[in-house]
């Protein structure tokens, strides 16, 4: 560690620790602001809030790049919302040279020299790629995206001088609910308001969240999904996502009052930037590349139909994806002739099928966007559902895009959703949240009956905890969360 880089502990009382881990209204505001005076010894200057994000269909389509650039870019489609569960930070500038980031939930307080942020970002760098472990690194694991955030503000022109700043969240930390880009999406506005940054509109808020987590501290390999439902979220509404130009729209969501959505949390965390995001890439980006050449245009996730997807992999023994609803009057793409289905199969491996398999995720899991949105504004709790499970059916370990990592918790929790449902005769859906290794589950769930509802929440978490100490060899208990649907980040006025 750098001689002038300090962790030390912060005191923060019960109560208040309390309350900035349960409530969601003014209060948190308040006791942050007091624990903000009583580690800095000044007032702050800015607040703002970023709610997590719940995912709902599209997940994992916002990538690679490539394909939302140029005259022809792939419409590939999202649909989620911000949560409130939520990350706060409160932010005061001087003119000291230093750097104080605390984060109250953590309880430690992290100061170091400004001039020596770049080397720690090439320490963080260097840590990374070795694979450290976490625990074992020069900075605790919640400074790393607060400090991709500040050299991105940098970047974007913010004249820093010193900068005295105080973190909380109530979004689950590495479990899929996207806590990092509610933090770098908050760090945004508060930087914008005090460096006119040039990031009031909403998807330049989005592109410089994303940009943070992707730079040298954090490591990521993110695209925009998480930043833009963050930013673009409203009440009551289900955001849809355009990736090709980035525009956003909205289902009015006339759901039952009955179905509501419930998180559990595996306990299980993933590090996004060491799980497999990075390869998913890769993949995508190299199935664009080979089909492209074999068939001599540019060929991304929309460009060739479902149908046409699924006879490839069968003829290469994987198993075609039926999807619940019929998806032809709405696949645009288009069919290969046997000619040309002859030339990509004569060069199969096992990188092309993987390949065709992350093609074949984003093409259905887009598919379904629409039709997710309409059974949502017409009140089909039951569409709505089932689409739900066709989208956790192919992220599963099992599936086309294989997100959930090894160790199995994800997978498992879902079937103990489901097995305790069909147990107690009891509707729900589901799918998981994030990747890589752990997170939550996100259940779609009739709650009309308390009984049967809170029922089946402890027998799923108590079915999960027995699996996780039989296969994990952990003691495991599982964690409840009942999102609401919130509105974007903002500034605290």
């Amino acid at each position: 560690m750098l001689q002038s880089v300090y962790l030390t502990k912060i005191n923060i009382d019960l109560e208040d620790s309390t309350i900035l881990n349960t409530y969601h209204n003014d209060m948190r505001i308040d006791v942050l602001k007091k624990i903000f005076i009583n580690t800095f010894s000044t007032h702050t200057k800015w607040m703002a809030r970023a709610g997590g994000r719940l995912n709902l269909i599209g997940e994992h389509v916002d990538y690679p790049q490539s394909q939302f650039v140029g005259q022809n870019p792939a419409h590939l489609f999202s649909m989620g919302c911000a949560v409130e569960q939520e990350f706060l930070i409160a932010i005061n500038f001087n003119q000291s040279g230093v750097i104080e980031i605390a984060h109250a939930d953590a309880k430690e307080l992290l100061k170091f020299e400004l001039k020596d942020l770049k080397k720690l970002e090439k320490i963080a760098l260097q840590e990374r790629e070795s694979r450290l472990a976490m625990d074992k690194r020069t900075l605790p694991v919640w400074a790393y995206h607060s400090l991709g955030g500040i050299v991105e503000a940098i970047k974007c022109g913010a004249n820093l001088k010193g900068v005295q700043i105080m973190l909380t969240s109530t979004v689950p930390f590495g479990a899929g609910m996207s806590n990092s880009a509610a933090n770098l999406v908050s760090l945004g506005l508060v930087f914008d308001a005090e460096f006119k940054l040039g990031l009031e509109d909403k998807t330049a808020l989005a592109s410089f969240a994303r940009d943070a987590e992707n730079g040298l501290f954090s490591g990521g390999n993110c695209g925009f999904l998480d930043q833009l439902l963050i930013c673009y979220s409203q009440t009551k509404q289900l955001t849809k996502i355009d990736y090709a130009n980035k525009n956003i729209d909205y289902f009015k969501s006339a759901l039952p009052t009955n179905m509501n959505f419930v998180i559990i949390n595996t306990n299980v965390p993933h590090v996004l930037a060491e799980s497999d995001y990075a390869i998913r890439v890769a993949e995508l980006s190299n199935i664009h590349s080979v089909l492209s050449d074999v068939l001599s245009e540019k060929i991304d996730s929309t460009t060739l139909s479902l149908q046409t997807i699924n006879k490839l992999l069968t003829l290469l023994d994987i198993a075609p994806l039926i999807l619940p609803v019929d998806f032809e009057s709405i696949d645009l793409g288009r069919d290969l002739s046997d000619v040309e289905i002859d030339k990509i199969k004569s060069i199969a491996t096992e990188q092309l099928i993987v390949g065709l398999r992350r093609l074949r995720h984003q093409k259905a899991s887009s598919l379904i966007v629409p039709l997710a949105g309409k059974a949502a504004e017409i009140g089909d709790a039951d569409l709505f559902g089932t689409l739900l499970n066709a989208e956790g059916k192919s992220l599963r370990m099992s599936g086309d895009f294989q997100i959930t990592g090894q160790n199995g918790a994800q997978d498992a929790l879902l079937d103990c959703g489901f097995k305790v449902a069909d147990d107690l005769n009891f509707t729900v859906y589901g799918r998981m949240l994030g990747g890589g290794g752990g997170g939550n589950v996100l259940f779609f769930v009739d709650s009309g009956s308390d009984d049967i509802y809170q029922n089946w929440k402890a027998k799923t978490a108590e079915s999960y905890s027995v699996w996780a100490k039989a296969v994990l060899k952990q003691d495991i208990a599982a964690t409840v969360i009942e999102p609401n649907i919130a509105s974007g980040a903002s500034l605290i006025k």
